[in-house]
């Protein structure tokens, strides 16, 4: 590796990729802020402690992938491996939903220290959204309906996947059964998923051993041990969504890669990203909003960027950009601060090429996604439009006012 080369896992993202992914993250913003959603911040550092009580020391995101280290003062920190926790300590901290109700959202670098892969990487971008104060039913429903409403403004298509995992008291019931059941067939176990057995039998359900499908197909249901009340709230919101016209599929084996989630859960997953199919997952987590001194509902989700990236389509931008170039220095000054006043009050984007060069090819610039190249002459100026390819040659003191009348869109 060159002094010059990011570490494995990370990775630059170039002008044109981060042009997409902010398109993206806009897109998504713009419909969470529709459902009435509002935007939080909260720190990318925290000390350890919160995400290994939050998400449990046994689990893989802490014991191999979570980023933590001792500052000077010898605290424990770590880089944030997910946003629910942050989140849920800020609300708290600022007094936010110990009295009231928030629907938020928020974006952001997460990191964990796992294999890269396709639309995987160490630091990854993630936009999450968390609601606090509404009991399980309709309040998933309109999560459900807020992704949906995300993937038509992004074109794209993923399937949603869905399941009811119950109380705790209804999992204590289900764990049961499952580990009587892998015992049953423990021979057939590896030693790392013999000891996930032991330690949490439900994430066997969401292995990706190939050789446990048949096993885990088999394997006992969670829907037969969920109470009427249970039945009766999942039965709602499955019709909702189908008052919505939202398909989905049911996964009686989904279950969400942490252990503090209960009642609906659910992922929407995508076929052309690989093994790693998967988008976008949430549910309820009412346990954890306990476990941390306060006893309030609370639901979310989290959204890859990195993954959403492979998959959605560039956009279309419908915005006049120009290209503003001159071979000659003495008229590139000239009119440089009457460009400079359009930049900064015109709705048009002037890209000033102040290199003086002789201009060779202009199909580079259309290429770069710009609609227009101006081109200065010492006495007249070329303006072409990459649209048509119509271009239009007039004297100089016409220039402002043919930049004035360029419309903001196409």
């Amino acid at each position: 590796m060159t002094d010059n080369q990011c570490l494995r896992g990370m990775r630059d993202i170039k002008p044109d990729h981060a042009e997409h992914m902010r398109y993206i993250e806009q897109t998504l913003m713009d419909a969470a802020q529709k459902f009435g959603y509002q935007e939080i911040r909260f720190p990318i550092i925290e000390k350890a402690s919160l995400f290994q009580k939050s998400i449990g020391i046994e689990t893989d995101i802490i014991g191999q992938e979570m980023y933590a280290f001792s500052d000077k003062s010898e605290t424990e920190i770590a880089l944030r491996p997910e946003g629910t926790a942050g989140c849920l300590r800020s609300c708290l901290s600022n007094s936010l939903i110990q009295r009231d109700q928030q629907k938020l959202f928020y974006t952001g670098s997460m990191f964990r220290r796992e294999r890269p892969q396709k639309g995987r990487y160490r630091e990854f971008t993630q936009f999450g959204v968390e609601v606090f104060g509404f009991k399980t039913g309709l309040i998933d429903v309109e999560l459900i309906n807020l992704t949906h409403t995300m993937w038509k403004s992004l074109n794209i298509k993923p399937t949603l996947t869905t399941n009811f995992i119950g109380s705790a008291e209804t999992r204590s019931e289900y764990r049961n059964q499952l580990l009587a059941y892998w015992k049953t067939h423990q021979h057939q176990l590896t030693d790392a998923e013999q000891q996930r057995m032991l330690n949490n039998p439900l994430r066997l359900l969401d292995s990706k051993n190939p050789d446990l499908k048949p096993l885990i197909q088999a394997a006992p249901k969670i829907i037969d041990c969920l109470s009427k009340d249970e039945l009766a709230c999942y039965q709602l919101i499955k019709s909702q969504l189908d008052a919505l016209n939202i398909k989905y599929h049911e996964n009686p084996y989904l279950v969400r890669g942490l252990d503090y989630y209960s009642h609906f859960i659910f992922e929407w997953i995508s076929t052309g990203l690989g093994a790693q199919d998967a988008i976008c997952g949430g549910g309820r987590y009412d346990m954890l909003t306990k476990q941390m001194g306060c006893e309030t509902s609370a639901t979310g989700f989290a959204i890859g960027i990195d993954r959403l990236a492979e998959l959605v389509p560039p956009a279309v931008s419908n915005h006049v950009k120009v290209f503003v170039c001159s071979p000659h220095q003495d008229t590139l000054h000239t009119y440089f601060h009457e460009l400079s006043a359009i930049q900064s009050n015109k709705k048009i984007m002037l890209y000033i090429d102040m290199s003086c060069k002789k201009v060779k090819n202009i199909e580079k610039h259309k290429e770069k996604g710009f609609t227009h190249t101006l081109i200065l002459f010492e006495e007249a100026f070329k303006l072409v439009n990459h649209g048509d390819g119509y271009s239009k040659r007039n004297s100089l003191d016409t220039l402002l006012q043919t930049l004035k009348d360029l419309p903001s869109t196409l």
